[in-house]
């Protein structure tokens, strides 16, 4: 999916307490990645099944997350395909509206639980663990950082994110579906 400059900015409360879902996250992921997906598209993409998922599609739907549209008509009952309203979506943070701290919260706990997930099921016997090929790595760093090297920080992880954001299903390339999850924070 190309990288739009078309970004979404998430700041509603509903959306961001629909957002505090790993199963929400992971839909919207999968729909950001891949473009406009019918349903069973977004269940393979998300490893569950369809009747499963409709719950939390109809909750992304109904806070603005996902959008609706019918597929192009074949034979039997039309589809429907959802995509999201913008691309790349980007969360809003404002620490100093109080009541999105909570929600936020909830969404950062459900994105290292989904990350602590992804790695213990690529933790396997065959995965790339060096190398530049690498695609399983957890790891942890503190530093003392001035200004221009927290600068140089953010413009590397906005270059990652942006490079995941980009990455899509390809007919004929060798492609594997890889989360990449993060958090900067101040510790003092």
């Amino acid at each position: 999916m190309k990288f739009s400059t078309k970004r979404y900015l998430v700041r509603d409360e509903g959306q961001l307490r629909a957002l505090a879902s790993p199963v929400r996250q992971a839909i919207i992921d999968a729909v950001v990645a891949a473009g406009p997906c019918a349903m069973k598209d977004i269940a393979a993409y998300v490893g569950r099944p369809a009747n499963a998922l409709y719950h939390h599609v109809h909750a992304l739907r109904q806070v603005g997350l996902l959008t609706e549209r019918p597929a192009k008509a074949g034979r039997g009952r039309p589809g429907v395909l959802f995509d999201v309203p913008g691309r790349p979506m980007v969360i809003r943070y404002e620490p100093e509206v109080t009541r999105t701290g909570p929600p936020m919260r909830r969404i950062v706990n459900a994105m290292t639980r989904a990350a602590a997930r992804d790695f213990a099921k690529g933790y396997r016997r065959g995965v790339a663990v060096s190398g530049e090929t690498r695609s399983l790595w957890a790891a942890r760093s503190e530093a003392w950082l001035t200004d221009a090297e927290l600068r140089a920080v953010n413009r590397m992880l906005v270059r990652a994110i942006r490079l995941v954001q980009t990455g899509a299903p390809r007919a004929g390339a060798p492609a594997r579906l890889h989360s990449l999850t993060f958090v900067l924070a101040p510790r003092t």
